[in-house]
């Protein structure tokens, strides 16, 4: 079955999303890929039914160095197989300069045949989640997937001495090579020239938020104890943030500075008895709810049911001008929650000092 991941189109299907799904009636796990990134290999990792496959059925994995992946990717797929003993990382060393090394692909083995997903995806942020991408599902019968174990092995066995763990000597300096700030391109030609990361900055990905794309600006109610299960409006739940059944709906947090916090994948909408609609923001976690002022969440769709925003409490020195720009949009406080949506070119312009133009610019 051919899938076309669409940033455009709500109904299109992550290939986050496929992955995961095959994952959970796994009991076996392998797959090799061009690029990683420390984000994209975080967004599978934390996955619940991924960990639970790892924690008992074998998991082979195997990416590249040619481009992209760099000494954080690395050690976030270090991170995961110390965690998990059943997975094995290796990282390929091309031996072949003139070639690129550019698979994409991953196979389940189940109780009944398998899965093979294969396509344009890499193991990247932009891969997963926000790229135009296509890739074929397939399921395959008992002989089809031993076929595909058997192609496996043979080039995995030819291949050998290219196949090295992730703290050899040589795949951390092919890695170090990658740490640019760049595009998560599919060749080298899309890497910008090579410049030195910043102390604890992930350099992996520059981050474009298209002008005409559309804001949310929102009030976000107490809702008990739990605000952090933050309540909107239906039209805005279902019309803007797309959520349909067990779609998965995708946040990352702004900081006041314009870093970036980790991808918020494994918080699907919450799913109560009322009427409420809801979703986890971790950026809430731990913050008492105001006593005075509600807090704003502002919410930019940078692609289907992916979202980049920033949650600004009556502290926040931006308060004043975020409540300032709902006044005018929405009226005054009322008793109800107050929304109000926009393109990033009004945003911008009522808001010019946002965080969110601090972010690094495509190349």
């Amino acid at each position: 079955m051919l899938v076309i991941q669409d940033p455009t189109d709500e109904g299109s299907t992550y290939l986050l999303e496929s992955l995961l799904n095959a994952f959970r009636s796994a009991e076996k796990i392998a797959g090799a890929f061009a690029f990683a990134s420390a984000a994209g290999v975080r967004l599978f990792a934390e996955d619940r039914g991924f960990q639970e496959a790892a924690r008992h059925h074998p998991v082979d994995l195997i990416v590249g160095l040619d481009a992209v992946t760099n000494e954080r990717a690395l050690d976030s797929l270090s991170t995961l197989s110390q965690a998990f003993p059943n997975v094995q990382v290796r990282a390929f060393v091309n031996p072949r300069q003139e070639a690129l090394y550019h698979p994409k692909f991953c196979w389940t083995r189940t109780a009944n045949g398998g899965c093979l997903i294969i396509g344009s995806g890499n193991l990247t942020e932009g891969g997963l989640l926000r790229n135009w991408e296509a890739y074929a599902v397939e399921e395959l019968t008992a002989d089809e997937i031993n076929a595909v174990e058997s192609a496996w092995n043979t080039w995995t066995a030819r291949h050998s001495a290219s196949l090295l763990p992730l703290d050899n000597a040589e795949v951390r300096r092919l890695a170090s090579n990658n740490n640019v700030l760049a595009r998560e391109g599919d060749l080298p030609t899309l890497v910008a020239p090579r410049a030195p990361a910043a102390p604890g900055v992930e350099p992996v990905t520059t981050l474009y938020i298209p002008s005409s794309a559309t804001v949310l600006v929102a009030e976000i109610p107490k809702s008990g104890d739990r605000w952090k299960q933050a309540n909107f409006h239906y039209d805005d739940y279902i019309n803007f943030f797309g959520a349909r059944g067990d779609r998965l709906v995708v946040f990352r947090h702004v900081n006041a500075d314009g870093t970036m916090a980790d991808y918020e994948r494994d918080r699907p909408p919450v799913t109560v008895k009322s009427h409420n609609f809801r979703f986890e923001l971790a950026a809430a976690t731990g913050i008492p709810y105001p006593t005075t002022g509600r807090p704003i969440g502002v919410f930019i769709r940078v692609a289907t049911r992916t979202f980049f925003y920033r949650l600004i409490l009556p502290t926040d020195s931006e308060f004043a001008t975020v409540r300032a720009l709902l006044e005018r949009r929405a009226g005054r406080p009322t008793s109800k929650m107050r929304s109000v949506r926009m393109t990033v070119n009004d945003l911008r312009r009522e808001w010019p000092t946002s965080p969110f133009w601090h972010l690094p610019t495509a190349i």
